[in-house]
């Protein structure tokens, strides 16, 4: 899933404002997610490389600055 697809609390303008990395991510549960995944899908090493997020420990992009 790109971040121009999906949804969000801000403004999707503002998604313009940070650089494309070229990652993706996937999350454990639709309805409601607890855990989010961060990978490089053009990556050979996939299977090893990526990192992934307990939604407890999120935090906003407003929160981040």
């Amino acid at each position: 899933m790109k971040a121009d697809d999906c949804e969000t609390s801000i403004n999707p303008g503002q998604l313009h404002e940070y650089p494309d990395l070229g990652l993706d991510w996937a999350y454990d549960e639709t309805c409601s997610p607890t855990t989010l995944t961060l990978f490089d899908p053009s990556d050979s090493r996939i299977a090893t490389a990526w990192i992934t997020v307990d939604s407890d420990a999120g935090v906003c992009l407003e929160q981040a600055r």
